[in-house]
């Protein structure tokens, strides 16, 4: 459920096509505890726990799991629900991510995307990840997309 924020009917709508994805194993499995907590057209806000499977030696959320994070609900930023039910919104074509700090393992992240610019070819996105608990910063990224 939407957590009092953003168009409930926009919502509905990628929730529905957030789910209705194809059943995802091995690397893009850890999408499935990614849960959709806001959204209206351009701006979407992800919540994610972190379990041991996402974890690095050190007992922090491995960077390659944010960078996967990032890429999957980052992208959906640019989701109409007039194009993409069916489809995916576009290919990943350059991302950047700056890691600012950690996140121990058993505390939830919230990762947010809004989108810069959308033109015919390409999209320009924008996210970033902080700590539930403190609002602290993890990770800034930046997106572009080829639109297909």
């Amino acid at each position: 459920m939407p957590h009092g924020r953003g168009n409930l009917q926009y919502f509905k709508a990628l929730e529905k096509y957030w789910k209705k994805r194809p059943n995802v194993h091995g690397f893009h499995s850890m999408l499935v505890n990614c849960e959709l907590i806001s959204a209206e057209p351009g701006r979407i806000k992800y919540e994610f726990p972190v379990l041991t499977q996402y974890t690095n030696p050190f007992g922090t959320l491995h960077g390659g799991c944010t960078f996967t994070l990032l890429d999957e609900c980052l992208s959906n930023a640019i989701f109409d629900p007039e194009k993409h039910d069916k489809c995916q919104t576009g290919v990943t074509i350059s991302m950047t991510i700056s890691y600012l700090n950690g996140v121990r393992l058993g505390e939830k992240i919230i990762i947010e995307a809004q989108k810069l610019r959308e033109g015919k070819s390409f999209a320009f996105i924008e996210g970033n990840v902080y700590r539930k608990s403190d609002g602290i910063p993890v990770a800034l990224a930046q997106q572009t997309l080829a639109l297909i």
